[in-house]
């Protein structure tokens, strides 16, 4: 059993080109012409894989999909409810990986 939290890296961000296309998760028109920037695993438990619990650097990208865009509005918190879902993933030794994902909002200034 493991976890692990993702979000961009603050102190360089790596922008997804051509991700002016894709609509921001908080559905507001100004917000989706931002580019996105590409998801990245900021924190894990276990630190290292285990024979038991593998982390590959692609799993930050099934939590957003479309990359990170920064929403515009003050109050987006009360806009619109937090995402929340479950998955199950099998890698390629046919083991299972049950997986929830859990999409907050933090203030960012």
């Amino acid at each position: 059993m493991g976890f692990f939290v993702s979000s961009f890296n603050i102190d360089n961000p790596q922008i997804i080109e051509n991700s002016v296309d894709f609509s921001s998760d908080c559905g507001h028109n100004m917000c989706s012409l931002a580019l996105a920037i590409k998801p990245e695993i900021i924190f894990r438990y276990p630190e290292k894989d285990t024979k038991d619990f593998e982390i590959s650097e692609l799993s930050a990208s099934i939590c957003f999909p479309n990359g990170i865009k920064i929403c515009c509005n003050k109050n987006e918190m009360h806009v619109k409810g937090l995402k929340n879902y479950c998955s199950i993933l099998t890698n390629q030794n046919g083991i299972k990986y049950y997986m929830s994902t859990y999409h907050y909002y933090l203030k960012f200034e």
